[in-house]
């Protein structure tokens, strides 16, 4: 009806001249003719363009997704990530009515300034009214299932290829807790000189930019530059930047081992109340906001936040999310999508803050701030498999090295005095205060590794325990990485207490191809090693608590051992490795192997070996940051395969036979019951040969309590079976952290089962150790609580195990097996 209107005034004021001049006879003047369109039209179509932030009036930060209508209409639009807004209209506008929840709605006069103003709102006194849910289909919830409905259109993951490029800041702060600082006296010195330093500035700060390429699933991010508050050569800058989730649409959105249901998954509204806020009309299109949070009485990890819907493709526009309780971390969410060449919307701006609740200091968290821009979008340009590197971030050398003039023009925005203090501060403290070797500390503690100018300390190797050795000190060390960038050497030496042994040994690798990661490698050792245990080539570091069970190790062989090989990363999650081994072993703990049709009674052994295998992770996320590679995310499966030939007579090897060793690792969640968790493993060997190459099932029984350690045999004594062939199951399933609405009591239950199965054929020429097969199978059943307590980081928790079956003990309680569980993470 407006624009209807709008035509005939345009018609009648046109036709008005042109009927006068032909009455009176009178030609008109073409350039009349044009003057009188010209002011007709202008004064129609004048557009104009109003512009400006909405922030919050005490904090000043921005406001997101905050609603800006014209006057009383519908139309409107709302604010980015930056709390900006830009409307273009051909009315008058008198005033602009903004409206956010939490905060009052307000409306702010327009006069002859139209740009760049500044409206402020104020938090409402007023609390949510409850929900009230009458009879019949809630119309939200048809909305959002038409929205999961086109979530596979919808969700640029799903695009087959694109490439874009992304300036990226993230901000590190102390954000006050009044609770606990208006407790303190108003005098408190450290409360007023935080107070007075986050005034000036932020605590540190890092910037981005790089440029992604995408194909099916897989991507690249290729960092051409990166700066880093306090640090000359910030190669971990970048880890920082990976909390930014780049799609709304998937079912969970994860935090460590910590999963959200996102509101956009099948059936979400089971769990999640929607309602309708508000409707705005954008341009042409109609935009219906929806609040979403938790049904009443629903326990699970949960989101709410609110969806921008546009109704036309029933497609995300805006979206944000908070966690409602995050186990000591808070975090929120919100991108903003546009919709490119007029058919794909895609992800233009992401934010993710997130607050540190567990690591209060004085009253004050840790909080980052991080924004991304995503910009020179190319969804034409095919990207090919060759495109995506084998890792998922690659760090140009020079990265650190680019000037003032590039970051401005790769700025979205300049950057503030504050933001500019804080580069001049932190860079000046860096220096004094070595904030580069102190960041390296952090990063030794996840790598192994702390640097000592051209040298790193291989921090495994200072101290460590299992019952055979006991306590174990000693020191390794290796090159740094950018020492020699193509070759690396490291040597240890170590002592066990237990066994009386000193151990020591080296390993080198040069790198041939970086891109393909090919090196040549080699070691030597005279160390102990545990008898039957399965080995895997391209073995990566485990996790602390599959380490657990290291420490009722009982039975070990002292070898002097040697090995060179090849190994190659060729494609993402592809790991190849040769090697040729060599090892002298000896038994000093009372094994003695009889060799069929003698009687002899041996202690040692030699071994030749030729040993191929892989490592296959198709879903592994790994860095490359500088000459250093470091695994961001295992994935969800994970296959390791491992063929050997031991070879009779080669360097006076005694044994001729063939081996092989797979394992299985699989994760996956099932929805809203939990994560589970799989590892099934097998061992064959094709000839009798000493215990160390055989097989036992991995123990984790002591006579007191235990360490859990996931991936073991919680009820087996070390060295209770022997098998020549063997195969082993282990399951968990996690059902998520139990809400007690108390912070530090959080249990996390998991029901855990385990089974193995091997089989020997001679067993008459092992001796000097009880031997038996379980060829009978052993199984055994558990229930572990973990986060029973945590205290910032760290969990602690406990379960009980029970074994039964054909081996199960004639007394039932030696069937049990009581463990204490610890968990560091969120």
């Amino acid at each position: 009806m407006i624009i209807g209107e709008k035509s005939a005034k345009i018609r009648a004021s046109v036709a008005f001249p042109c009927q006068f001049f032909k009455r009176t006879g009178c030609l008109m003047p073409r350039s009349i003719i044009f003057i009188c369109l010209f002011l007709c039209a202008n004064q129609s179509f004048a557009q104009q363009t109003i512009s400006g932030f909405v922030r919050d009036s005490l904090t000043n930060e921005p406001l997101v997704f905050a609603h800006v209508v014209l006057n009383d209409g519908p139309r409107g639009t709302t604010t980015d990530l930056n709390g900006f807004f830009k409307i273009q209209t051909s009315g008058s506008v008198s005033y602009v009515r903004i409206k956010y929840i939490g905060f009052e709605t307000r409306k702010f006069p327009v006069g002859a300034k139209t740009d760049s103003l500044v409206f402020n709102l104020p938090k409402s006194n007023m609390q949510l009214a409850e929900v009230i849910i009458l009879p019949g289909e809630n119309p939200a919830d048809r909305i959002i299932k038409n929205v999961v409905k086109n979530r596979k259109e919808n969700d640029p993951a799903n695009l087959p290829f694109f490439s874009y490029k992304a300036y990226e800041k993230t901000i590190f702060t102390l954000d006050e807790d009044t609770a606990i600082t208006n407790k303190r006296s108003t005098q408190d010195t450290m409360v007023v000189t935080i107070r007075n330093l986050l005034e000036k500035q932020h605590i540190m700060m890092s910037e981005n930019v790089y440029e992604r390429k995408y194909h099916n699933g897989k991507y690249t991010d290729n960092v051409e530059a990166t700066r880093f508050s306090g640090m000359k050569n910030p190669q971990f800058a970048m880890l920082a930047s990976q909390m930014q989730s780049f799609s709304f649409y998937k079912d969970y959105f994860t935090l460590g081992q910590q999963a959200f249901l996102g509101p956009i998954s099948p059936n979400s509204s089971n769990n999640y109340f929607f309602n309708i806020e508000d409707t705005l009309m954008v341009e042409q299109d109609t935009i219906i906001i929806i609040s979403y949070q938790p049904k009443k009485g629903k326990k699970f990890d949960a989101l709410q936040g609110q969806l921008h819907i546009n109704i036309t493709d029933f497609a995300l526009m805006n979206a944000s999310a908070n966690v409602v309780d995050g186990q000591g971390v808070e975090i929120k969410i919100q991108h903003r999508y546009e919709k490119l060449n007029g058919e794909t919307w895609f992800p233009t701006q992401l934010n993710t803050d997130f607050k540190m609740l567990g690591l209060n200091l004085g009253g004050f968290n840790i909080k980052g701030v991080g924004t991304t821009y995503n910009r020179e979008v190319n969804l034409d340009e095919k990207i090919r498999a060759l495109d995506i590197s084998t890792n998922t971030l690659e760090l140009d050398s020079k990265a650190h090295k680019k000037d003032s003039a590039y970051w401005s023009s790769e700025r979205e925005t300049p950057l503030s005095e504050k933001e500019l203090r804080t580069y001049h501060v932190i860079d000046s403290m860096g220096k004094e205060l070595k904030l580069e070797q102190r960041i390296k500390l952090l990063i030794a503690f996840g790598t192994g590794r702390f640097p000592i100018g051209p040298v790193e300390l291989d921090l495994d190797k200072i101290i460590d325990f299992n019952d055979y050795e006991g306590f174990r000190l000693g020191v390794g060390l290796h090159t740094a990485p950018d020492l020699i960038k193509w070759a690396n050497f490291g040597a240890y030496v170590a002592y066990g207490f237990k066994d009386k042994e000193v151990k020591y040994g080296g390993d080198t690798d040069f790198t041939l191809h970086k891109n393909l990661g090919l090196q040549l490698r080699g070691a030597y050792y005279h160390d102990v090693r545990e008898i039957g245990a399965q080995e895997f080539l391209v073995d990566e570091n485990r996790s602390l608590s599959s380490m657990y069970s290291d420490l009722v190790i009982q039975r070990m062989d002292l070898m002097n051992g040697w090995n060179v090989g090849v190994r190659i990363n060729p494609l993402r999650g592809w790991h190849f490795e040769a090697q040729f081994r060599h090892q002298d072993a000896e038994s000093k703990h009372g094994y003695r192997y009889v060799p069929e049709n003698t009687t002899d009674s041996l202690t040692k052994a030699q071994y030749a070996e030729v040993r191929v295998g892989f490592r296959f992770a198709p879903f592994e996320k790994k860095m490359r940051l500088g000459a250093r590679e470091i695994i961001q995310d295992k994935g969800a499966v994970i296959l390791w395969a491992t063929v050997t030939k031991g070879l009779k007579g080669i360097l006076s090897s005694d044994f001729d036979y063939w081996k092989a060793d797979v394992k299985l690792d699989g994760k996956f969640r099932i929805r809203k019951v939990g994560m589970e968790f799989w590892q099934l493993s097998a061992g064959w060997i094709s000839n009798p040969v000493p215990y160390l190459k055989m097989y036992t099932p991995k123990a984790n029984y002591d006579n007191q309590i235990s360490v859990f350690s996931p991936n073991s045999f919680e009820t087996v004594r070390p060295n209770e079976f022997l098998n020549q062939y063997q195969i082993a199951l282990h399951q968990r399933h996690n059902f998520g952290s139990v809400k007690t609405g108390i912070k530090w009591i959080r249990p996390d239950f998991n029901w855990v089962n385990s089974f193995g199965i091997g089989w020997l054929t001679k067993p008459q020429i092992h001796s000097g150790l009880k031997i038996q097969d379980m060829s009978k199978g052993i199984f055994e059943t558990g229930i572990v609580i973990d986060d029973i307590i945590k205290v910032n980081l760290l969990g602690i928790g406990g379960g009980v195990f029970y074994r039964y079956g054909a081996y199960a003990f004639s007394r039932e309680f030696d069937n049990l097996a009581f463990k204490l569980s610890m968990k560091i993470g969120f």
